[in-house]
């Protein structure tokens, strides 16, 4: 069921040569909660007001995306932002959920190995994408504009690409938006660190 969902797919395109998807990169665990937010939205969970925004919590049986919502349902007066970079939604949890009622991923299991051929086949699909500007999935379209905000694959298509992601276009462009702003910051950190300033 999972291979399906965009944050299942993104999580995909940030295996290494061999297949393995890390934990502990903070930014990818953004990324996913951004992705599974998106995902929801285009399943028609997430609906839109004239003042705000309601998400169907009700479970849906993926435990990663159970695990939003229920940060969600927890959390009702917290902006997207807020769970974006709180909500305890990880990359290994969307590749590799944890048993239920677990609540803690063993320290030797910081890595997930997937198919390398489904990551190839992934990373084509994305790069394509990402080249042409269009998709007919919105899926893909979706997934593609946030790869690129990571620095998957190319971001020069993004415009072109907000108006394939359909329902979810307002979405997307505000999680790119501030993964792009994510991204930004911890490369500012970074040379801070490099140079002696931290």
């Amino acid at each position: 069921m999972s291979d399906a969902w965009i944050a299942y797919r993104l999580a995909l395109l940030g295996a290494d040569s061999r297949g393995v998807v890390r934990g502990g990169l903070t930014v990818r665990d953004h990324a996913v909660r951004a992705a599974l937010l998106i995902d929801l939205t285009q399943q028609g969970r997430l609906s839109a007001g004239v003042d705000d925004s309601y998400l169907d919590t009700t479970p849906i049986g993926f435990p990663a995306a159970d695990a939003l919502l229920r940060y969600v349902d927890a959390n009702p007066t917290r902006t997207m932002a807020h769970a974006l970079g709180s909500a305890p939604v990880t990359v290994l949890d969307v590749v590799d959920p944890l048993p239920e009622g677990t609540a803690r991923r063993p320290r030797r299991r910081r890595a997930v190995t997937v198919d390398v051929g489904v990551v190839e086949r992934e990373r084509q699909l994305v790069d394509e994408t990402a080249e042409r500007g269009r998709s007919d999935s919105p899926a893909t379209a979706a997934l593609t504009v946030i790869a690129g905000a990571l620095e998957l694959t190319s971001d020069d298509t993004r415009a072109a690409l907000l108006p394939w992601c359909g329902a979810s276009r307002g979405l997307v462009e505000r999680c790119a938006t501030y993964l792009v702003d994510l991204m930004v910051k911890q490369r500012l950190i970074h040379a801070s660190y490099s140079t002696g300033g931290g």
